[in-house]
């Protein structure tokens, strides 16, 4: 049976020590409140649980579906992870990006918030992201109607740039969040 559950609720859901393996991919980087999550799938962890996690790092072009906070580093997931057994933590080079994996302690354990991380939104580390800086960072970079001016230049070409809805565009130019288009008259 398939279930969709915030990641944020996993404990609410299924309770401390739920799963003998715990996968998640390509997600964390998608989650702005990122301790509460990781907590989360840390508790839902049984004594002796496996965790496997991949995620991007910087140098991986913006990609928000539908947003994109983090940039995870290898030596940020080992600090993050710190409270786990980690048996691995590998960077992938080819598409930036780091896997691990780790294993649960048998007994308790101290909870680790981790290190402040590289934020997409702001473009530095950070330790939290606020619902204003995400509003102000959507402003500027997804534009949500077309736009169009119009100008004239004396030798009477006609310009027209035309913003355009990040989606269909290629990862320079949804990292600036428009395209421009150019044309004589």
């Amino acid at each position: 049976m398939d279930e969709e559950v915030d990641a944020a609720g996993l404990v609410d859901r299924f309770g401390a020590g739920s799963f003998d393996v715990v996968l998640t991919t390509e997600m964390l980087e998608h989650v702005r409140d990122w301790p509460t999550v990781i907590g989360n799938l840390k508790r839902v962890l049984r004594p002796g649980g496996i965790l496997l996690v991949t995620t991007r790092s910087i140098g991986f072009p913006y990609h928000g579906y539908p947003f994109d906070y983090w940039r995870y580093e290898p030596d940020d997931i080992r600090a993050i992870f710190a409270d786990l057994d980690v048996l691995e933590v590998e960077a992938d080079t080819d598409a930036p990006g780091v896997f691990m994996l780790a294993r649960q302690h048998d007994g308790p354990h101290e909870p680790n918030q981790g290190p402040a991380l590289y934020s997409m939104i702001l473009g530095r580390r950070v330790v939290r992201v606020t619902e204003f800086q995400v509003r102000v960072f959507n402003v500027r970079h997804r534009v949500g109607p077309r736009v169009a001016s119009v100008r004239r230049s004396t030798a009477r070409t006609v310009r027209r740039r035309v913003i355009l809805p990040t989606w269909g565009l290629n990862p320079t130019q949804a990292q600036h969040g428009i395209k421009r288009i150019s044309r004589r008259a």
